[in-house]
């Protein structure tokens, strides 16, 4: 049986209060709510207690809230209001029979008892006026998806009425998300084909002024036309780096950069990046160098050409904003939270950034204000595609930095070692017992190289400064060479003559380094060597076994070092390409290593020249007239067979990784991506012609 509710007894403003506290009535003035009073009743029923009772006449509305009721029509189970209170949090009922009700778990529910019949009796209450107020709020429960049942309806109709609304609005809900989907698709896929389509236009004919450029620069040019020269390259390599980092951000805004992970050399590629940068850092006179912690293993597991751009990046950005001084790349273990990470940081002495604009540097097109982007240029995308890529790794990129105080920049990756066995040859051993006599002014470079060398078991004696060396070469002690830091001006020549003048010491050997691109005084001497900043391990360690081993010199100029390639592999050659000046520029690149090629400018004058010749070797580019060059591969296989095609390289200027795994798929055996540099061209010779004549070069 039902209980009477402690709140029949209260006062008309308590049941008010409790009726305001209903979504259903909350937004009804009190005057209407204190002309509902009479009507209302206020009730708690315990489990099992019956609400209604099927067959029954009942005129009455109920209003359940957060009711655990059992809903049953004819006998037949119909609604489980606890599962829908726990969807909707509040739940009412407008019922009539033939309807039975029973309360599963302890409930409280509002009841308001409307008497047609004899609802006149209350002077009070303006019938016409609470007759409409009821009918608005059954209204707003059917509206609100609350209600199961209506006053004169029965409760399943409610509820099928109910869910096949919700199931049609569902349904359209889902076509609108699928239609708009689509456009999304379709828009991203217009935008990724546009994107490569302008990489491929762009990238075609600054492959040409790249690279009739370098061939320029290796003529005889006066001081006016090198410099010259030396301009129209730069700008282009600058126009290439701006066109790098479009089609990367565009790929990494439409989710389609993808990570290719392979096993790599640690200490190669932070060499690699010291090179690439190497030249901007000599303009300024800057010192650049790097440290690797002996704790990192030799190799890792990674994407060696997106860890490379985010390095790149961070050097390119120091030495750009560093007038005087250094740019130091350090790489070490970290032992995070989660687990060992490498972490590398680059470390300027350039105007620094205030911390308040420390977050908007990763925003796209961003810089730290209108006057940098005017004084240094670039698309402030670099940072903000630095920390994609940084987060695509699994790692994380920041910064510290005060302004007029220099930078570090961090970026750190998952550690994942693959053994201990080195990427590259080993070392071969220096003579043992050698004495080597340094001198680097710079506190951390000379820690790093003195820590190099005697890693290699040679005695090192470092200094500081010159005047200390000269007086530790007078004495007895024995040294077999000396290593000299110093730019080349008329400060190292003078030393070289004292170092000489020194008795004992006539042609003591002798290594200078310098910044890149800086030719020595001292070089005409028999044992002098010169390096460039910043110094390669294994280009230091070649230098030092040839001086203390006594060996004749190792050329390493690209094109001498590979001026006998044809005669060592008279590879018999084609070039598929219908641009003229690229013709030219393949032409003269090969005729500098002593190959002669046969043209072609179509697919189907590539298939001519197969009938008519053999080949060992094809430059086919992918986009030609009449037939491409991925068509006309697979015509050559279809006809020679893989076995016996000659060995094919794509020249495209597409730069997705989606292209170049199609290419391999279509049957080209390797890949030069436009722009290409005449060493790349070198490089590929080499490798095909060792493979199929088997002479070392």
């Amino acid at each position: 049986m039902a209980k009477q509710n402690s709140f029949i007894n209260e006062t008309n403003q308590e049941l008010i209060d409790y009726m305001k506290s209903s979504r259903l009535f909350s937004h009804l003035p009190e005057s209407l709510l204190m002309q509902l009073v009479p009507l209302s009743e206020i009730r708690t029923y315990l489990t099992d207690d019956e609400i209604l009772v099927e067959g029954q006449e009942n005129d009455r509305v109920f209003f359940m809230i957060r009711g655990c009721v059992e809903i049953y029509s004819g006998g037949e189970f119909i609604l489980d209001l606890k599962r829908q209170g726990d969807l909707f949090g509040e739940m009412s009922v407008i019922s009539n029979r033939p309807v039975s009700a029973t309360v599963i778990a302890k409930t409280r529910v509002v009841v308001f008892t409307v008497q047609g019949r004899n609802i006149g009796r209350y002077t009070d209450i303006d019938v016409e006026r609470i007759n409409h107020v009821l009918y608005r709020l059954f209204a707003a429960v059917l509206t609100d998806k609350l209600a199961l049942t209506t006053y004169k309806a029965k409760q399943y109709e409610i509820v099928n009425i109910y869910l096949n609304k919700t199931q049609q609005a569902l349904a359209e809900k889902h076509k609108q998300l699928v239609k708009e989907k689509k456009a999304a698709d379709a828009a991203a896929d217009a935008k990724a084909a546009f994107i490569a389509t302008m990489s491929h236009e762009v990238r075609t004919p600054l492959n040409g002024i790249l690279g009739m450029t370098e061939l320029l620069l290796s003529t005889r040019l006066d001081q006016e036309q090198t410099d010259f020269a030396n301009a129209v390259l730069v700008s282009g390599q600058n126009l290439l780096a701006i066109i790098n980092d479009i089609l990367d951000f565009s790929k990494i805004d439409q989710d389609r950069l993808e990570l290719v992970p392979q096993d790599m050399e640690l200490k190669s590629l932070v060499e690699e990046c010291l090179q690439i940068n190497s030249p901007s850092a000599a303009n300024k006179h800057l010192e650049l160098f790097s440290r690797i912690s002996p704790n990192l293993p030799p190799r890792i597991h990674g994407d060696p050409k997106r860890i490379a751009q985010v390095i790149n990046n961070f050097l390119s950005n120091a030495i750009k904003f560093t007038a005087v001084g250094q740019v130091e790349l350090l790489v070490d273990l970290f032992e995070a939270d989660d687990g060992p990470e490498i972490r590398f940081q680059v470390k300027d002495s350039g105007i620094g950034i205030k911390e308040e604009n420390h977050a908007e540097l990763f925003h796209p097109f961003h810089q730290v204000d209108n006057s940098i982007t005017r004084r240094h240029g670039g698309t402030g995308l670099g940072l903000a595609i630095s920390k994609r890529l940084s987060e695509l790794m699994q790692g994380r990129l920041w910064l510290e930095s005060k302004e007029g105080q220099g930078s570090i920049f961090y970026f750190s990756i998952p550690l994942k070692p693959i053994g201990t066995a080195p990427a590259q040859s080993p070392l071969t051993p220096l003579p043992k017992g050698k004495n080597i006599l340094f001198y680097e002014p710079g506190d951390e470079q000379r820690d790093n190289l003195e820590t190099m060398m005697t890693g290699w078991g040679l005695s090192v004696t470092t200094y500081g400064s010159r005047a200390p060396l000269l007086e530790r070469l007078k004495s007895e002690e024995i040294f077999h060479l000396v290593l000299l830091c110093l730019e080349p001006d008329e400060v190292a020549k003078t030393l070289i003559e004292k170092i000489y003048q020194v008795p004992g010491r006539q042609g003591l050997p002798i290594i200078l380094t310098s910044r890149l691109g800086k030719e020595h005084l001292g070089l005409g001497i028999p044992n002098c060597r010169q390096l460039f900043k910043p110094i390669r391990e294994r280009s230091l360690h070649r230098a030092l076994n040839d001086l203390l081993a006594n060996q004749s010199e190792v050329q390493t100029n690209d094109a001498k070092q590979y001026e006998n390639l044809a005669q060592a592999f008279p590879l018999s050659i084609m070039l598929a390409e219908d641009n003229r000046i690229n013709q030219k520029l393949f032409m003269k690149i090969l005729a500098k290593v002593g190959y002669s090629v046969d043209l072609a400018a179509t697919g189907l004058e590539v298939l001519e020249l197969v009938d008519k010749k053999d080949y060992h070797l094809i430059f086919m580019d992918i986009q030609m007239p009449e037939m491409d060059g991925l068509t006309a591969t697979k015509k050559i296989h279809a006809q020679l067979g893989k076995d016996k095609s000659p060995y094919i390289i794509a020249l495209t200027a597409n730069a997705l990784e989606e292209d170049r795994q199609r290419y391999f798929e279509g049957g080209v055996d390797d890949y030069i991506s436009k722009p290409f540099s005449q060493n790349t061209i070198f490089q590929k010779l080499k490798t095909e012609g060792s493979r199929i004549f088997g002479t070392p070069l």
